[in-house]
């Protein structure tokens, strides 16, 4: 809510678009509550949801095809099947993360958040039909965007490894890279990145973004081990 105050001073008046996106993580919600309690956790049932579903839109850049969602008005048996693996895994990382504290106290803070982003699980080869299917538009992370070009499993680590590079470090990368006519063209794109960097990835790099910034920044380490 903090975020459309700032975005939108004047007011932000809903449209269809983003009530089928509302409607989509709700039944998205719905589903991973349902496999959750299904697994039978004894205890923080609820943090796991919301931290899975926080793994999802880190994941994907904040990139779903809610038109499906919407559209079955339910989840692929692949997402649930995803939903019961990261799961598990979201137990496990939010016990051992919290060491003396109060899981469910630790779960409310940042510091908690970026634990869980260091251990992020790897998505499946055979990626859902919710995620094969990736918004052509930058949308922001942790929203849910709508179908667009067809996404890989490889391409959404490209932008998941462009996502780990702290926005100092792009910009660094830019200006080394606006040095020299060759790489002059692929500074903008990491000077770009060390934007969206900055802002927390409130935008997500698009594959394109990422696969050239990681490419330039490959050069730029291969320049300083010379």
């Amino acid at each position: 809510m903090q975020r459309l105050k700032e975005r939108y001073p004047d007011g932000y008046v809903p449209d269809e678009a983003w009530f089928r996106r509302l409607v989509a993580i709700a039944i998205m919600h719905r589903a991973l509550t349902k496999v959750v309690r299904g697994i039978g956790f004894p205890a923080y049932q609820a943090n796991i949801v919301a931290y899975v579903l926080a793994w999802l839109g880190w994941a994907t850049g904040g990139r779903l095809d809610v038109d499906l969602v919407w559209r079955s008005q339910s989840v692929s048996d692949g997402l649930a099947a995803l939903f019961e693996q990261w799961a598990r895994v979201a137990d496990d990382v939010l016990r051992s993360t919290a060491e003396p504290r109060m899981p469910t106290e630790w779960a409310k803070k940042e510091a908690c958040w970026e634990a869980f982003k260091t251990v992020l699980p790897a998505l499946p080869e055979l990626l859902p039909p919710e995620l094969v299917q990736q918004g052509g538009t930058v949308a922001p992370a942790g929203h849910i965007g709508s179908a667009g070009s067809a996404l890989t499993n490889d391409d959404l680590m490209l932008i998941s490894r462009a996502r780990k590079i702290a926005a100092t470090e792009w910009l660094e990368i830019a200006n080394w890279g606006k040095r020299d006519r060759r790489t002059y063209r692929l500074a903008g794109i990491a000077s770009t990145l060390a934007e969206y960097a900055a802002d927390g990835w409130s935008r997500s790099p698009s594959v394109k973004q990422a696969k050239w910034g990681l490419e330039l920044a490959r050069m730029h380490e291969e320049a300083g081990a010379e």
